[in-house]
């Protein structure tokens, strides 16, 4: 049976690059692990950004774009819905 464990949970002021600019945000991360019954198979992580403007979200919708974190960890991430809502794409480094 498949199931998940929340591993950790990020907040805090960021931004993220659209484009040839930086635009700043507020965003929530939460790091998940996944099991195959009790065994651990793939991490993951999706987590929401707000402070961007329609516009700003209509550039980054469907795209990878970089997220900076306020520690300065990147993250590649990939908007899927209108309220900044996000998927991680990769390890947040």
């Amino acid at each position: 049976m498949e199931r998940s464990q929340q591993l950790e949970v990020l907040r805090g002021e960021g931004r993220v690059r659209l484009a040839d600019r930086y635009v700043p945000v507020r965003y929530e991360i939460r790091r998940f692990q996944y099991f195959d019954d009790d065994v651990p198979t793939i991490t993951g992580a999706q987590g929401v950004a707000t402070g961007l403007s329609r516009g700003d979200l209509g550039l980054a919708m469907g795209k990878v774009i970089e997220l900076e974190l306020d520690d300065r960890r990147k993250a590649q991430i990939i908007v899927e819905s209108d309220d900044g809502g996000f998927k991680v794409t990769g390890p947040i480094a």
